[in-house]
């Protein structure tokens, strides 16, 4: 894992100990696990659980998607040290996830800069595709930077 990886992992823990609730430590980063971070993107996993699935005990859209949105911003973070916030967001739900399957999500940084795009793919275990996320993201001012580095406790990439 990358420095600027590692550094997005103390920051999430960070995040975790001291915003349990909010909804996207809450829904999305208390259930996956982040495996590892580049400078090209981010490789998470999780089991399915019932919380997360709809009343057919299916993984819910809704989960992925939540998960497409935090796993795009949290890459990105990772990848390029800054803030980007979500201006759309596109899911093509592809094959079902049961309860008890691991789903690993690739977030990969497709295109960087003031506008940059992310697209996430969740695949299972026997390598079948579960859904595919694009996100396009706006790059957040100097003060949002700041601000965020503050929310994460993020390190500088000069430190």
């Amino acid at each position: 894992m990358s420095a600027r990886g590692s550094r997005l992992v103390r920051a999430i823990d960070f995040y975790l100990k001291n915003s349990p609730l909010q909804f996207d430590s809450n829904i999305v980063l208390s259930k996956v696990k982040l495996l590892s971070s580049s400078d090209k993107g981010a490789k998470s996993s999780f089991t399915v659980d019932k919380g997360m699935c709809n009343g057919g005990d299916t993984l819910h859209g809704g989960f992925i998607a939540a998960c497409v949105d935090t796993l795009s911003t949290f890459a990105h973070l990772g990848s390029t040290g800054k803030i980007a916030w979500t201006m759309n967001l596109y899911v093509d739900f592809i094959a079902a996830a049961k309860i008890g399957e691991e789903v690993t999500a690739q977030t990969l940084l497709i295109r960087n800069g003031n506008y940059p795009v992310m697209e996430t793919i969740f695949s299972k275990s026997d390598g079948t595709i579960v859904a595919k996320g694009t996100t396009s993201m706006l790059n957040g001012n100097d003060k949002y930077q700041k601000l965020v580095r503050d929310i994460y406790n993020l390190e500088s990439d000069s430190s």
